[in-house]
């Protein structure tokens, strides 16, 4: 902080510019190309999806959910929400684990 309190930004994130493609260039396609386990994209909106994630999503291939009135960093702009969602998904998974194995049980098939 400067003497009267005001942030001062050190480092010159302009010069950053030439490498922020390369950050995000192939993470969709690499979060789409896991194979088959369940996914989840927690977003801060949806203006941030690309094509590919619009498709897949469409076909059920993740879970979206959205986490309103966060930046960069939802986990500390909303850590309650942002693990209350994490855990959500978690519990969806659990109880359908349940119940595919009470089915495999049943049909004879597990």
């Amino acid at each position: 902080r400067s003497g009267d309190q005001r942030w001062l930004w050190r480092t010159d994130l302009q010069a950053t510019e030439p490498f922020w493609r390369g950050w995000f260039e192939g993470m969709s396609s690499a979060f789409l190309g896991i194979p088959r386990i369940p996914k989840l994209l927690l977003l801060a909106g949806t203006d941030r999806l690309d094509t590919p994630l619009t498709v897949a999503h469409m076909q059920g291939a993740f879970q979206m959910e959205l986490v309103y009135g966060t930046g960069h960093y939802m986990m500390e702009d909303k850590p309650e929400e942002t693990a209350q969602r994490v855990l959500g998904f978690h519990s969806k998974l659990v109880k359908l684990g349940r119940l595919n194995a009470t089915l495999a049980k049943r049909t004879g098939m597990g």
